[in-house]
């Protein structure tokens, strides 16, 4: 599963979000929906930056292509009743050639790393038959989404400015660690 672990404040993050829409083609979905609700499909860096007025503390996101192939799945996931109270559902977003893209902002002035990942085309063949309600793993065009993969890290690790570890530092989580107000965990 090819990934990149990096450290983002929502400045930093939103820059990679600004990169994703400059790919006509490249669609930002929510990986779960808000109960009750249908999935957000996002198409603007001001849809995703109006997610900043809530109080959520990470977002995590789906990112998908029409040439990755394969088919992107909303799974309805009904609560047991009382779980959530007055809510009765919610929608997963799933694929098994999705690329995952998480991202957090600072808690208490700690900050956790944001990710990017996706199946290979062999661990998504291992886990076709636990999962075999998501649509099959062979119609997905494995080597465009590698390379759509690889691209949005590199442009990710592009905007690094310092590490920690293997992991890149973007700007804005710099800043914050060099003014003492950020401690970097993971």
């Amino acid at each position: 599963m090819p990934n990149c672990d990096f450290y983002a404040v929502p400045a930093d993050w939103l820059q990679v979000v600004q990169f994703i829409f400059t790919n006509q083609d490249w669609v930002l979905y929510e990986l779960s929906s808000r109960p009750d609700c249908e999935v957000k499909v996002f198409h603007s860096v001001n849809e995703v930056k109006a997610l900043l007025q809530g109080e959520d503390e990470s977002f995590h996101f789906q990112l998908y292509s029409p040439a990755m192939g394969g088919l992107v799945q909303f799974r309805r996931i009904d609560f047991s009743p009382g779980a959530v109270p007055g809510k009765s559902f919610r929608y997963a977003t799933e694929g098994f050639g999705l690329i995952e893209f998480y991202v957090s902002r600072p808690r208490n002035g700690k900050l956790r790393p944001s990710h990017t990942n996706h199946f290979s085309m062999k661990g998504a063949e291992d886990w076709a038959p636990i999962r075999s309600e998501v649509a099959s793993p062979n119609n997905w065009n494995w080597k465009h989404v590698t390379s759509m993969s690889n691209r949005l890290n590199r442009h990710i690790r592009s905007l690094g400015v310092a590490k920690h570890g293997s992991r890149a530092i973007l700007q804005g989580a710099q800043a914050g660690l060099a003014a003492g107000e950020l401690e970097l965990l993971g």
